[in-house]
Formats: C-alpha cells, structure tokens, sequence
C-alpha cells in the first residue's frame, strides 16, 4: 500500500514539474513578445489627399431628352409613274434642289407637244382675229373667242408642263438623305415612301422639365447635351422655344433648345442626358469623388489629422451627408469641416486612427469636366 502512494506522488510530482515547466515556457515569451511590441508596429499607409475646396456652382436641372432634326422629311412622289432614273445613293449628303428621283414622263412630253402645237395655232388665230377686228371684218364677240381659245392653250401647256416638273423630285432642303426604299424600274402610286432626308446642322433637343423651374425658365439659358453614343463627348446649346402649356397629365414643361451639329454625330431620335444651367449660383464644399467609401449604412470619407503624439498623421473616419455630383467632384452637405485635408486615393485600407503618410504629387488632379483624355 505504501509502495502504491509513493508512486503516486512521485507521478504527481513529475507531472507538476512538467506543467510548471510548460507555463513557464510560455510565459517567457508572453514577456519576449510584449517586450518586442513597440518594435512591431507596421508602418504607416501611404495615400493621396486633398484639400475640401469652396467651389461656386450654377444652378442645374436635368432631363432627358431626344434629338429632332430642325427640317426632316420622308420624300413621297404626287405624280404616279415608272421610276426611270434614281440620281442619289444611300446616306447621301445634299442640297436644296438637287434632284433625286426621275419618272418616266414620255407619255406627258407627247401631249406637251400636241398643247404647243394647239398653243401656236391660237396665237395666230388670235392675231388675225386682231388684225380683222381692228378692219371691222369681225364682232368683238369673235375676238372674244379667239383670246379665250388662246388662254386656254396657254392654260393647257402650263398643266402639262407642271405635270412633267412633278415627275421630278427634287430634295426641299440641304441635309442628309437616308436609305432608299425604292428601285429602278419600280411603279409608284401616288405617296409612295421614297426615302427620308433630315436636316444635320443645327439640330433640336426637346425635353421636359417641371413645372416649378418655371419661373427661372428662359429662352437664351445654356443647356448642354450628352449621349453614350458619343461617349466623353458634350454638346452646347440654348433654349430657343418653351412649350405655352404645361402638361395636365405629368405636370411638366416641354423644352426645346438648339444644338450646333457641325460633324453630325447628333442623328434625330437619338437618346440625349441634358443639363440646364440656369443663372443663379451657390457656394458649396466639394471633394473628389474618389475620397467617399460609399456603404448602405452611411457614406464615409477619411481625414489626414495629426496624432495625439504629434508625431505623424493619423486617419480619422467621418460620416457625410453627400449632395450633387459635377464631373470628379461630389459635394459634401454635413460631416467634415470645409478646410479638412480628405484622403482621396488608399481610403479603402484605412481604419480609423491608422497611422498614415501622404503623397500626393503622383495624384490626377479632379476637375469639373473631365474628358476622355485625362483618363
């Protein structure tokens, strides 16, 4: 029994020695570690930063609009005929009074010839009836018939030769023609749908606002015009026409303004995003777009502010209430100071009171009207 307990205790003893041994261990480096702490420490994040600019901004309103030629027609004949001479292709440029289209009109210089013929017969009837009126041969009534024959051959040569310019088409105005929807040789009845032509320069954007920009609203205000289909490309106009009504079903003002189409990259019925500057101004704090982690929860920027310490800057988390959006810049309406230094590029791997370290001479500067070429 004795011999039992002895080797109990002796087990029990060699185990405590092992456990303290362990913990001990342990403990040396819990101390090794928190010694080496302040040696640890990761550097500094480097990011870009601004400063939150004053900026004067016009007021604007937005819409959505479309494109309309000033002058655009689909080209139809009024005379029914054979189609004997298309003078156009697809796509064509033209000018006013070019001609287009040529019906065969055989059958109409015929009889042009037969009134001309009946034309000349009645003006020598009706100078011999002069002559034989002037000799008393005749009655006035007789001279009265023989100016009223050669009236009507008149008459009868205008018809026929109005008939014959009409077996003409001929384009109204300067523009572009479009694709053609009718064939050599083909037999058109009258108001047969030949091909469009639409004026290129300039061009109408129409489009709607609400009735309370009414009283701001007025011809001469500058409105610019953008388009996916021309991307990073805008274009300037004025308002040139506003609607008399407003309409009862939505409330709104149609718009018209005209736009200058030199290149004709505007095509009427195209989809255009369009901005309406109006005269009055305001002040606003702006920052670049890039500087705000947007989230669900709440929209949030970073501040480069000095460290307690005072020994390097340190990132502080601010929560904003955003307002309007203008090219690379978003305005801040509540949540920082307006002399703030806001980091603007490196934001997404801050957290808050990290230490960080500027640079910003290799940062694009933001502007208000970026284009394609300070991508």
């Amino acid at each position: 029994m004795l011999k039992i307990l002895a080797k109990s205790l002796l087990t029990l003893a060699i185990l405590t020695v092992i456990v303290g041994g362990i913990v001990g261990v342990f403990a040396i480096n819990i101390i090794a570690l928190q010694a080496a702490a302040p040696m640890m420490v990761p550097p500094p994040e480097t990011v870009a930063t601004d400063i939150v600019k004053k900026l004067e901004w016009r007021r604007e309103s937005k819409a959505v609009g479309s494109i309309e030629a000033v002058q655009g027609v689909t080209l139809s004949n009024e005379q029914p005929g054979l189609v004997s001479k298309i003078l156009f292709e697809s796509g064509q440029d033209v000018k006013a009074g070019e001609p287009l289209i040529e019906l065969n009109s055989e059958t109409e210089l015929a009889q042009l010839a037969s009134a001309k013929a009946s034309q000349k017969l009645a003006r020598l009837n009706l100078n011999r009836a002069k002559e034989l009126y002037d000799k008393e041969t005749i009655s006035k009534a007789e001279l009265d018939v023989a100016q009223a024959e050669a009236a009507n051959a008149n008459a009868q040569v205008k018809n026929i030769e109005a008939i014959i310019a009409k077996r003409t088409i001929y384009a109204p105005f300067t523009g572009r023609l479009g694709i053609r929807q009718i064939d050599l040789g083909e037999y058109l009845n009258p108001g047969v749908p030949i091909i469009t032509l639409q004026s290129q320069d300039p061009v109408y954007a129409t489009f709607s606002l609400p009735q309370r920009e009414l009283a701001e609203l007025a011809a001469g205000l500058t409105v610019t015009a953008a388009t996916d289909a021309v991307p990073g490309e805008t274009f300037k106009g004025t308002i040139t026409a506003i609607e008399s009504e407003v309409d009862p079903a939505t409330r709104n003002i149609r718009i018209q303004a005209t736009i200058g189409n030199p290149e004709g990259k505007l095509k009427p019925g195209m989809f255009v995003n369009i901005v309406v500057e109006f005269s009055e101004t305001r002040e606003v704090f702006a920052i670049p777009s890039t500087s705000v982690a947007y989230a669900s929860y709440g929209n949030r920027v970073f501040t480069a502010e000095p460290s307690e310490d005072g020994k390097g800057l340190i990132a502080i988390e601010h929560f904003v209430k955003l307002g309007e959006t203008r090219g690379d810049f978003v305005e801040v309406v509540k949540g920082i100071e307006s002399d703030a230094r806001v980091v603007t590029e490196g934001a997404f791997k801050l957290r808050p009171g990290m230490p960080i370290s500027t640079n910003d001479e290799q940062t694009p500067s933001a502007v208000i009207d970026p284009n394609l070429a300070d991508s």
